[in-house]
Formats: C-alpha cells, sequence, structure tokens
C-alpha cells in the first residue's frame, strides 16, 4: 500500500521569516491507500485523505508545526479540500469548512468560526474544491481582510492583524466571489507536480522554487516553463528585492524539493 500512498502540497504555498528563518506555509495533503485493486490493465487505488496546515524551515528542510484541518461540513462530513487562503504579518488564513487563524510565530490557532464574536451565527462551512470552488472565505491582500460571504447574503470582513469583524456593504459579494473565483480557477494548480512558489516578496527580499534550468532560462532573459507532468528537483534562491531576478543565489544545496515531502 505505501506505493500507493502519497504527501502533495498546495500549490501556492507562502514563504515568509519567522525569528530568522524562511518558513514555507501550506496546505500538506497525506493520502493513505487502503486497497488496490488491478485488472484489464488498469490500477484502482481507494483510501482517505487527511489535511494539514503546516510550516516548514526551508533551510533545513524540517517541519516546524503542523495542524489538523479536520472541520466538518455543513452536511457532517469530514469532507472536501483544505486551502491556504492567505497571510498578513501576525496570522496565516486556512480554509478546510471553515476558517482557521493561525499564529506565524508558534502555530498556534488561535481562532475559528465560532470564534469570531458577532456574525458566528452567519458563518457557513460548504466544502470547497481546490481550485475549482473555494467556499464562503478569501484573504484579499489590498484589504489586509478575510473577506467572508455571510449566511444572509452580506459581505464582512476579518482584518488580518486584529482579527477583529465589521460588515462590509460595500462588497457585492455575489459578483466579489465569482471574480476571485474565476482569476483562482485560471491561475492556482491543483496538483503539486505542476507548480510550486514561483515568486515571492517578503522583508525586502525574492525568494524562488527553481530547478537549474529555471535559473538559466531567467538568467538568458527567458521565462521559466510550468505546467510539466512532474515537478523537477527544486532548490530555494533568494536575492535582495533591489536586484534583478537574475541575481538569484541557491540557499543550500543540501535542501531541496522534489514532487512532495
Amino acid at each position: 500500500m505505501h506505493e500507493h500512498s502519497r504527501k502533495t502540497i498546495q500549490s501556492d504555498a507562502v514563504i515568509y521569516t519567522q525569528e530568522g528563518k524562511t518558513v514555507l506555509a501550506a496546505v500538506l495533503k497525506e493520502f493513505n491507500a487502503h486497497a488496490v485493486r488491478k485488472g484489464g490493465g488498469t490500477t484502482s487505488v481507494s483510501g482517505s485523505s487527511s489535511y494539514y496546515a503546516c510550516a516548514f524551515d526551508l533551510e533545513k528542510g524540517e517541519k516546524l508545526w503542523s495542524i489538523k484541518l479536520n472541520a466538518k461540513n455543513n452536511l457532517g462530513k469530514n469532507w472536501g479540500d483544505a486551502v491556504l487562503l492567505g497571510q498578513s504579518a501576525k496570522y496565516l488564513f486556512f480554509s478546510r469548512n471553515e476558517l482557521y487563524v493561525i499564529n506565524k510565530e508558534d502555530g498556534q490557532l488561535v481562532a475559528g468560526n465560532k470564534d469570531l464574536k458577532g456574525i458566528a451565527d452567519k458563518l457557513m462551512n460548504e466544502s470547497s474544491l481546490f481550485p475549482d470552488f473555494i467556499s464562503n472565505y478569501l484573504y484579499d491582500d489590498s484589504l489586509q481582510a478575510v473577506v467572508i460571504k455571510g449566511s444572509d447574503g452580506l459581505a464582512y470582513l476579518l482584518d488580518g492583524n486584529t482579527l477583529q469583524t465589521r460588515p462590509a456593504p460595500g462588497i457585492n459579494i455575489v459578483k466579489y466571489f465569482n471574480e476571485k473565483q474565476q482569476l483562482i480557477s485560471k491561475t492556482a494548480i491543483s496538483n503539486y507536480h505542476r507548480q510550486l512558489v514561483t515568486f515571492t516578496k517578503e522583508n525586502g527580499q525574492l525568494y524562488a522554487f527553481m530547478d537549474d534550468n529555471d535559473l538559466a532560462l531567467l538568467q538568458k532573459g527567458e521565462a521559466p516553463p510550468y505546467g510539466t507532468k512532474e515537478a523537477p528537483r527544486r532548490s530555494l534562491y533568494t536575492t535582495a528585492a533591489s536586484n534583478p531576478v537574475t541575481d538569484l543565489k541557491q540557499m543550500s544545496e543540501d535542501v531541496f524539493l522534489f514532487g512532495g515531502f
């Protein structure tokens, strides 16, 4: 069964620095195969998946913390995809049937649906199917807030730094989610093997996961190819934000990513 089990990571992970560490945060999906059937030239694998909010020290390749995302959906089922919605200066925002707010400093869960006073009775817990459908919660970098679709059809905001909630009468929630969902469906990639992280700017530095071929293409002024069927062995590169991307330097030869953890 082990050869049919696998661990994969959400494609649009985020990178930040914490206490001098370069940290990657993402959803880790663990699929455990329970049964394998072969016949007629095909192989059928059945099993179950678990989802975790995780953070990794990229220079050492160590997992810093992990939180299981197992909230049940509106049908009482532990089902649906988990999604890292985004990050503020203090917190990471995940969704799996409901909202998870996690402290970037220590990986502690600081808030969920029941903790959002004033709007807890308006929060929904439908399942997401990433990237085709993300239900009810989206992080908006321009607002520095989680935009919430309420059960009353209205929009609410959860401030990304203070965790205060407030109505957002200026947002047409149906139009907002439709537009954001279309963008996500076009740009996000659900399979780790297709793409992980392109470029991230954090604290005055640029970060990128690349293989040697990607770096050579950038140095020649050409765009790296994406959408490959299998991820190459990729390492973390960094440079000061004031430098061109062609000056990216490999942070460590000993830590790399290839197809999953």
